[in-house]
């Protein structure tokens, strides 16, 4: 007999999800466009299909491009939708308007942030040879591109949160998604407007606010920067105050923010050794903060401490090589072992050796840099 639809679409999903995955971008763009067919072809025949298709697949769908090397169509994509997420807002707006019900308030929660995990001041990473951690870095995989969260159904939604703030919530998660491909593109001024619009909603949320301090730091612009941090700070200070929903969910996140920022002002200013203490500072509050070990180990190059450096990475690789096998964090330290010395391919084939073991799908033997 023929698949239930509804279970068809759901197990297309699950194909689409394992290709992301294992980072099987292009499959996973290909999986996707097959289930977009699928669901035209079935209502230009007429066919009843019981469930909408999730927003989420939207999201999806305007993001993969991007994953793809088409960061222009992704962007076309997302603007387009977020057209979309806004005429609807001005629809339940007015509806709220003529019920003169008080319109409920939503804090930007961490999870629709995690993919604003902005780039290092140039300046940390001057030398062409090493990788940037970029702009989207998440937890817990410092280079894994997004995280799928299914959108609770309208009916579903409803219940629990007004679709105004639904909506809302969807607006918010889409202008970060676009930041986060703007920063791809190097077009900060264009990702700083988005997150300026992002604080006007949330003029309480200190992520904001630390992003768009290192969006400063990237056009240059120190003062702007420390005003953001500054601000930064302010509600961080008021940490009691934010919701379990909120941004900061605990003391330790907002240490390590409050960290993060002072080590990026100070790579700014090329106080490399001041840099590297802040990072080391993070290390020891949030020992798997990769960005924070690769920062500092490029801190400690700076500084003409490349045995140092070498070892910070070594160290952090060889306590849980399943986990931080990352391709950029690999990448890095087998720049630094060519530094080092020419001879670098026995502590290569070392690391080869331990991701033949712990690596993930997902690891590109190419960070490597062995000779074919």
């Amino acid at each position: 007999p023929p698949l239930d639809p509804d279970l068809e679409m759901q197990y297309r999903l699950c194909v689409v999800i394992a290709h992301l995955k294992l980072h099987m971008h292009k499959h996973a763009q290909e999986k996707l466009q097959q289930l977009l067919s699928l669901r035209r072809r079935r209502a230009e025949q007429g066919q009843v299909q019981s469930s909408p298709l999730p927003y989420s697949v939207h999201v999806l769908a305007a993001e993969l491009p991007a994953y793809t090397g088409n960061t222009v169509r992704s962007l076309d994509l997302l603007h387009t939708l977020l057209h979309k997420v806004r005429i609807r807002l001005a629809q339940l707006n007015e509806d709220e308007a003529e019920s003169s019900a008080p319109p409920e308030l939503d804090e930007l929660s961490a999870d629709q942030l995690t993919a604003l995990e902005l780039p290092s001041p140039p300046s940390a990473f001057a030398l062409q040879t090493l990788r940037s951690p970029g702009p989207l870095a998440l937890d817990p995989q410092l280079d894994y591109p997004f995280a799928y969260r299914a959108e609770p159904s309208t009916q579903t939604s409803a219940t629990s949160y007004s679709l105004l703030s639904m909506w809302r919530r969807r607006e918010d998660r889409l202008q970060v998604s676009i930041c986060a491909r703007l920063l791809e593109q190097g077009e900060y001024v264009c990702a700083a407007e988005q997150l300026a619009q992002l604080a006007q909603r949330h003029p309480a949320n200190a992520v904001v606010e630390a992003a768009r301090g290192r969006i400063f730091l990237q056009l240059g612009a120190v003062r702007a920067a420390n005003e953001s941090f500054a601000r930064c700070e302010k509600l961080l200070a008021h940490l009691h105050n934010v919701s379990s929903r909120g941004v900061a969910r605990s003391a330790t996140t907002a240490h390590t923010l409050l960290l993060m920022n002072r080590a990026y002002l100070a790579l700014s200013a090329q106080q490399f050794p001041v840099a590297a203490d802040y990072f080391d500072r993070v290390l020891q509050v949030d020992p798997d903060n990769l960005v924070a070990a690769n920062n500092r180990a490029v801190c400690w190059l700076f500084t003409c401490e490349l045995g140092r450096a070498i070892q910070s990475l070594e160290h952090v690789v060889r306590r849980d090589p399943a986990r931080n096998l990352n391709n950029t964090l690999v990448f890095n330290l087998c720049t630094l072992y060519d530094l080092r010395s020419e001879n670098s391919v026995r502590d290569k084939k070392y690391l080869m050796q331990l991701a033949a073991r712990y690596g993930s799908d997902a690891f590109d033997p190419s960070v490597l840099k062995l000779p074919m």
